[in-house]
């Protein structure tokens, strides 16, 4: 199963109200990320990377991004594994510009938010 290797940009992303189960399942069960204790009175899904915490946090009136930008990249270890589980899950993805060195995509979580995911040597 492939899975992410490292955190390299992006601390936080946001969902609508009650998305915690979908944040554990593209965040944790696809990417392959850690969920983590949060502190008490914190809400949404949190995971930890090596590089520190990502947090998936609900926000009120929560809309897609209607030209959404990165919000979050990571380094994986099989980009085009994870890019055939992401498919096979149904979530949309596609490519990267091309980086000397490197395979990566684009891919969409459950509310919208783009991520990138990069596969380097």
């Amino acid at each position: 199963m492939p899975k992410v290797l490292a955190k390299e940009m992006g601390d936080v992303v946001h969902m609508a109200p009650g998305g915690e189960v979908e944040a554990r399942r593209f965040y944790g069960q696809l990417l392959g990320l850690r969920e983590t204790m949060k502190p008490p009175g914190e809400k949404g899904v949190w995971f930890s990377t090596p590089e520190g915490a990502f947090k998936v946090l609900p926000q009120e009136g929560f809309r897609a991004p209607l030209n959404p930008v990165v919000v979050a990249r990571f380094r994986v270890d099989k980009a085009e594994a994870m890019r055939q589980a992401l498919d096979k899950a149904r979530f949309r993805h596609y490519d990267a510009p091309h980086e000397v060195g490197t395979r990566g995509f684009y891919a969409h979580d459950p509310w919208g938010n783009r991520v990138e995911l990069r596969e380097r040597p």
